[in-house]
């Protein structure tokens, strides 16, 4: 069990992780030429007419976004499954422990308080800022509050939220904090976030607020849980426009510059130790582990995998013959032993056999010179 397997930081491994942002553009970019040809289709004069061709195709914006969101969102489904299967390639398999869907309930409270204190910090910030960078914010809040009620709330509160989190949180956040920290990749991820919104009201405010979004995704494992948290982000803040009076009317013409007040600092003091305490409520609660395990097949000749196996098969085979070679030959030198034993055994007793033989022959030859010797002794005595 462990972490992550890291990967380097180098060139390749950046481009990997900030290459669908430009891909995400260049989707957006292709709808945009579609609808800016089906604009021409139903208005002819607007071919000629640059300022009528405009019109029509900003009153057209939030539904184009909704179908380059919806087409991005396949694609990024695709680059989530490539980095599981990269991990995969090398060995390692994902487990996650504790996940329970109960406790997503938490980040209701969550978002209520994130949502304050970004509101806030923004607001702060934005308050030194010139006029003319708030202004920047004005043409987005028409495109987006001068649309149909049914195109804004799919456009918002769902399709934008699950765009946006697969790839801010799903693909950037994760492949910057593989190559570095989770705390970088919080912080890198969410300044790309608010960079990406083209205005300094919204990226100011999404910047904080990704913030948040990605230290959620931390805690609960999932990508499902900076979604909720988003569209229920989303979902408040249109839900008040709608019941405001003139709220869609007033949301449209954009923001006015708020003058930074005192009491703005202890209102971002309060709300943040709330914030704080739910924090630390989801760690005590939501105790969702991942790791990762190196798999069975792991072996370090990787893709080799059925190569090896084949010759470890051989190499059993041609063990079997060995022991096999060996069994006969112990019993061959067995068999060998033996008949030299028995071999042995038999000249042993030829050798008594001759010895014995032998023996007695060299006694009687004694005996016989013996015999012999008395004789001529007693010839002598008779002849003196």
């Amino acid at each position: 069990m462990g972490e992550k397997p890291k990967e380097p930081i180098n060139i390749v491994n950046i481009i990997r992780a900030l290459y669908p942002l430009g891909a995400v553009l260049i989707l957006q970019v292709i709808v945009g030429i579609i609808f800016g040809f089906y604009v021409m289709a139903n208005n002819p004069e607007a071919a000629t007419d640059q300022e009528l061709f405009s019109k029509l195709l900003t009153e057209q914006s939030l539904l184009m976004t909704l179908f380059a969101d919806g087409a991005a969102i396949p694609f990024l489904l695709f680059l989530m499954y490539v980095d599981k299967r990269r991990v995969e390639k090398k060995g390692y398999k994902k487990v996650v422990e504790g996940e329970n869907y109960l406790k997503y309930i938490l980040i209701l409270p969550y978002t209520l308080f994130a949502l304050l204190v970004s509101n806030i910090a923004a607001t702060i910030i934005i308050s030194g800022l010139p006029e003319s960078f708030i202004r920047s914010y004005d043409s987005a809040a028409e495109i987006i509050y001068k649309s149909d009620k049914v195109t804004m709330v799919v456009a918002v509160v769902f399709a934008g939220p699950i765009f946006e989190e697969l790839l801010f949180r799903g693909v950037v956040y994760n492949r910057i904090k593989d190559m570095t920290n989770n705390v970088t990749g919080i912080i890198l991820s969410a300044v790309v976030f608010g960079i990406f919104h083209m205005n300094w009201v919204q990226g100011i405010f999404a910047g904080i607020f990704g913030i948040f979004l990605a230290l959620v995704y931390h805690k609960y494992k999932s990508i499902l849980a900076p979604i909720i948290m988003h569209m229920a982000n989303n979902g408040f803040s249109l839900y008040l426009t709608f019941k405001t009076k003139n709220g869609l009317e007033e949301a449209s013409k954009g923001t006015q510059k708020t003058e930074f007040e005192p009491r703005m600092i202890v209102q971002l003091v309060i709300f943040g130790a709330i914030l704080y305490g739910v924090i630390k409520l989801i760690d005590y609660l939501v105790k969702t582990k991942v790791y990762y395990v190196l798999t069975q097949t792991q072996n370090p000749y990787g893709k080799y995998n059925e190569l090896n196996n084949g010759y470890n098969y051989l190499n059993n085979g041609y063990n079997d013959l060995n022991n096999v070679n060996n069994f006969n030959n112990a019993n061959n030198f067995n068999n060998a032993n033996n008949n030299m034993n028995n071999m042995n055994n038999n000249g042993g007793y030829d050798n008594n056999f001759y010895g014995n033989y032998d023996n007695n022959h060299m006694i009687d030859n004694y005996l016989a010179s013996q015999g012999k010797l008395n004789n001529n002794e007693n010839n002598g005595n008779q002849n003196s």
